[in-house]
């Protein structure tokens, strides 16, 4: 049973909406991210699948400073291990030609559930495993993808939202209190 799924949305400065999702092309039975950029009216200015023969998913979307969309997704096509976060640079006027791509993790699972643009950069919300353990990631990378900064939290859970301004980040997820054993 295939499905598309939307996860975000987010307006654009020319009065439209960009969204990442995910689907399927054709008869292939694996998923990729579906980038999708609408105009004021809602209709589709373009709309472009990005991924390779494993199954990838968009999570987050925003508009970069210079009008182009940063999209956070996860690979396992690209990926080290089992699944790794993608974030994806979409030029500014173009129909998805990408400007640069990133794979971030290690050889467990690592995902990305969202991110936030900063004045220096774009922060990303997610969790890593460490054996049967997920711990709350969170990533910052600078204008052009270049990691910064990547922390873990000692307890394991996950980290799903995060906001920023001038004074720093919040994220927001759950933490796991039961015992794994």
């Amino acid at each position: 049973d295939r499905r598309e799924e939307a996860y975000s949305v987010t307006p654009t400065i020319d009065g439209g909406f960009a969204i990442a999702a995910f689907g399927y092309q054709g008869d292939y039975q694996d998923s990729d991210l579906w980038i999708m950029k609408l105009n004021s009216g809602g209709e589709t200015d373009w709309e472009r699948f990005i991924g390779g023969l494993g199954n990838e998913e968009a999570r987050s979307i925003v508009e970069a400073s210079d009008q182009g969309l940063v999209v956070l997704g996860n690979s396992d096509s690209y990926s080290g291990g089992d699944m790794d976060l993608w974030l994806i640079k979409i030029q500014a006027d173009t129909e998805g030609v990408i400007e640069w791509d990133y794979i971030y993790g290690g050889a467990s699972f690592d995902s990305g559930d969202h991110l936030t643009a900063s004045s220096d950069g774009y922060v990303i919300a997610g969790k890593t495993t460490f054996g049967i353990h997920e711990k709350p990631w969170m990533l910052k990378v600078d204008l052009e993808g270049n990691e910064v900064f990547s922390n873990t939290a000692e307890y394991m859970g996950n980290f799903l939202s995060v906001v920023s301004d001038s004074s720093g980040y919040v994220f927001a997820g759950y933490r796991n209190t039961g015992t794994d054993e």
